[in-house]
C-alpha cells in the first residue's frame, strides 16, 4: 500500500512536472474587416509545433518553450508572420490575389554608337503575376534623302563633309512576370532600324550601308516597383536580319542599353 501510494504521487509529480513546462498561446485571426476566419494555420516560427483556428477564429498553440513569433496562413490570403507573439492577439490577415498593376513610363536608350544621341521613349503595360509590355524608343528620324555608300571616297563618290546623322528606331513588347513580391521580369522581340547618313558635298545624306540595319530584335531587362513608382534596366539586341540588303552590315553595334522610370496603377 505504502508502494502504491509513493508510486501514485510521482505520477502526479510528473504530470505536474510536464504541464507547468509547456506554455499556451492563445489569440484571434480575422481578416481585414474583422470576421474570423475559421482554418487557419498558426505555427510557432522557431519550430513545427502549430495549430488550427476554431469556428470563432480563435487558437490556443501550446508549445513546449514560450513562442516567441508566429507565423500564420490561410489558403487565399496572403501569409502573416508575428516577431513578436503576446497573449490574446489579433491577427489580421489581407487578400493575397494581387491586383493588376498597369504601368506607364519614359525610357531612355544608349544606342552603342560613338557620338550617337541617346533615344527616348515609351513603355506600357500591366501586370498581375504576369502581363504584358509594350515599348517604342527613338532619337531621330532618317533623312535618306540621297543615294548609299558602302565605302569611303572612290572616282564615282561625292566627297563628305564628315557631319553624320544616325537615327535609331525601335518597336518591342512581350510578356512580364514577377519573381519576388515587387521584382519583376520581362522579355520581348521586335524589329531594330538604325540607319546612319554621311553629308555629301551636295548638302544631302548618303546612307552608309556597313553601320546601317533593320533587325529582328530580343529583349529582356528587370522592373523593380515600389508604391507608386518603378524603376527598369535592360538591354535589346538585334539577332537577325529583316531587310536583305544589309548584308554589308558589320556587326558590333546592334545592342542598346535602356532604363527608365515611371508610375505604375
Amino acid at each position: 500500500m505504502y508502494i502504491k501510494s509513493i508510486t501514485m504521487a510521482a505520477v502526479m509529480t510528473l504530470s505536474a512536472l510536464s504541464a507547468s513546462a509547456q506554455s499556451e498561446l492563445k489569440g484571434r485571426v480575422t481578416d481585414k474587416k474583422g470576421n474570423p476566419i475559421a482554418g487557419a494555420k498558426v505555427e510557432n516560427a522557431k519550430t513545427s509545433e502549430q495549430t488550427t483556428t476554431d469556428m470563432n477564429g480563435q487558437f490556443t498553440l501550446q508549445t513546449a518553450q514560450p513562442v516567441k513569433s508566429i507565423n500564420v496562413e490561410y489558403m487565399g490570403l496572403r501569409p502573416v508572420s508575428k516577431k513578436k507573439a503576446r497573449q490574446d492577439m489579433t491577427v489580421r490577415m489581407s487578400d493575397n490575389l494581387r491586383k493588376t498593376r498597369f504601368f506607364i513610363g519614359p525610357e531612355m536608350a544608349f544606342t552603342g554608337t560613338g557620338g550617337a544621341k541617346p533615344a527616348f521613349g515609351v513603355m506600357v503595360g500591366g501586370v498581375k503575376n504576369w502581363g504584358l509590355y509594350g515599348k517604342f524608343m527613338l532619337n531621330a528620324m532618317p533623312k535618306d534623302d540621297g543615294g548609299s555608300v558602302d565605302s569611303f571616297g572612290g572616282s564615282d563618290r561625292p566627297s563628305y563633309t564628315g557631319r553624320i546623322h544616325d537615327s535609331f528606331m525601335s518597336l518591342t513588347g512581350g510578356l512580364i512576370f514577377r519573381v519576388w513580391n515587387d521584382l519583376h521580369v520581362y522579355g520581348g522581340a521586335g524589329a531594330q532600324q538604325r540607319i546612319v547618313e554621311w553629308e555629301n558635298s551636295y548638302g544631302s545624306y548618303d546612307e552608309y550601308e556597313p553601320d546601317s540595319y533593320y533587325k529582328f530584335g530580343v529583349e529582356f531587362g528587370a522592373m523593380m516597383m515600389w508604391k507608386h513608382f518603378y524603376a527598369t534596366a535592360g538591354t535589346q539586341f538585334a539577332v537577325g536580319n529583316i531587310d536583305n540588303d544589309d548584308t554589308n552590315y558589320q556587326g558590333g553595334k546592334t545592342w542598346v542599353l535602356n532604363i527608365g522610370i515611371g508610375v505604375n496603377f
